[in-house]
């Protein structure tokens, strides 16, 4: 099955988990690690989320903790859709 998210978004998450470790040492010596497994089961774990919807679900119950009203926003895309964009 072809992945649902892109390269960019899998990259981002997965630099976060190599920041993560970087700033929180894990507290025992784990064996060498395979990044590009890492890399895989990072990409796998975000699709499977979008596939069954569970981030959506979790999303809807709550849009106003993700989603910020800017009252900015009408005057911006008024100001685009006169330039033509």
């Amino acid at each position: 099955m072809a992945p649902l998210t892109n390269s960019d978004e899998t990259l981002a998450h997965f630099r976060d988990i190599l920041d993560a470790t970087d700033v929180h040492p894990l507290p025992f010596n784990p064996p060498a690690i395979n990044y590009y497994k890492l890399f895989d089961d990072v990409r796998e774990c975000i699709d499977e989320a979008h596939r069954d919807e569970t981030l959506k679900s979790i999303i809807k119950k709550d849009l106003g903790a993700f989603i910020f009203k800017d009252p900015e926003l009408a005057l911006t895309l008024h100001k685009l859709r006169s330039s033509g964009k």
